[in-house]
């Protein structure tokens, strides 16, 4: 008989029931669960791939931050055990993903931001100049 990964079960000896493993062992989660997360994580790294091959000029970017982190959410609830945590760490955790969301979304606006005043990025060249570097001269006592 198969038992489902939301019942109590004894854990071990039988002396320690799975409604008290936070105390000493930890959540206790089906190798179905990890499973169906392990698949979803393959076909979301496909559908990375996929877009990846796919020319879709500045979106190529957002649409692989966002897969990322669908998988990084993924990981963090189920093979992290964040889903079953307390208050605590889900308050970590909100800080943490806003923290990176800020940090990320900076970034890439710099990054797109640079990418228009850039001359060497120019398609058509008009915009570099051709003009020599100014020399320095030495001092002079």
């Amino acid at each position: 008989m198969t038992r489902r990964a939301t019942e109590w079960y004894p854990l071990g000896d039988g002396s320690l029931l799975a409604e008290e493993a936070d105390k000493s062992l930890g959540h206790v989660v089906g190798r179905s669960t990890y499973l169906w997360v392990f698949g979803a994580l393959i076909i979301l790294t496909g559908i990375s791939v996929l877009v990846a091959n796919v020319d879709l000029g500045v979106f190529n970017l957002f649409f692989a931050i966002f897969i990322a982190s669908i998988k990084a959410v993924l990981v963090a609830l189920f093979f992290m055990h964040v889903k079953w945590e307390g208050k605590l760490i889900w308050i970590t955790v909100f800080y943490t993903v806003i923290v990176v969301a800020l940090l990320i979304g900076g970034t890439v606006g710099d990054f797109y931001l640079k990418a228009k005043e850039d001359p060497i990025r120019a398609s058509d060249g008009a915009n570099i100049s051709h003009q020599p570097l100014p020399t320095v001269q030495p001092l002079t006592p």
